[in-house]
């Protein structure tokens, strides 16, 4: 059956069958072209065919997209893990979430493959999802890196000890 759909457009299809998508499951059944002829019909033939997006609309599917690198600080630029397949065209789109589980809202005009963190992204956990474009189809998304911090400015010296150091003593 699958060999038969791969020859025949959809337009084509849709001229002498009925069919409905449900994510990535087609349900052909097969009917009379000739409305007329419906009564002599008992029951309508159905196949259940599973197709990816590729299989459907003519393109290569993206399968995955590889880790976020960089510092999750306020300040520091993340940059989007490579999709696969190599050299896919994809558009991109940054997400936050309030939880590493959470529901991820997309960070407006955070639309390239790396993103600079800003100051009101503390304490948020941070995604990216590309989505295939031209000849490649289908939506992936990264692991999330996080939580964000205010800034990774290390420690360098800090004010003299005082105080005496026995037990009960008080340091400042």
């Amino acid at each position: 059956m699958k060999s038969l759909l791969a020859k025949l457009t959809l337009k084509e299809i849709s001229k002498h069958i009925a069919f409905l998508l449900v994510s990535t499951m087609l349900i052909v059944s097969i009917l009379p072209a000739n409305p007329s002829l419906a009564k002599y019909v008992l029951e309508p033939i159905q196949y259940f065919v599973s197709l990816t997006s590729a299989e459907i609309f003519g393109t290569t599917a993206i399968t995955s997209i590889g880790p976020i690198s960089g510092t999750t600080a306020a300040g520091n630029t993340l940059t989007a893990g490579l999709v696969n397949p190599e050299g896919a065209t994809v558009d991109y789109q940054w997400k936050k979430a309030t939880t590493a589980d959470g529901v991820y809202l997309p960070i407006e005009g955070a639309t390239s493959s790396s993103y600079v963190l800003q100051i009101n992204d503390n304490n948020y956990y941070i995604k990216v999802t590309a989505t295939g474009t031209g000849e490649y189809g289908g939506t992936v998304s990264s692991g999330y890196t996080g939580p964000v911090i205010a800034t990774t400015t290390p420690l360098t010296a800090i004010g003299e000890i005082t105080g005496t150091g026995l037990t009960g003593q008080t340091l400042t």
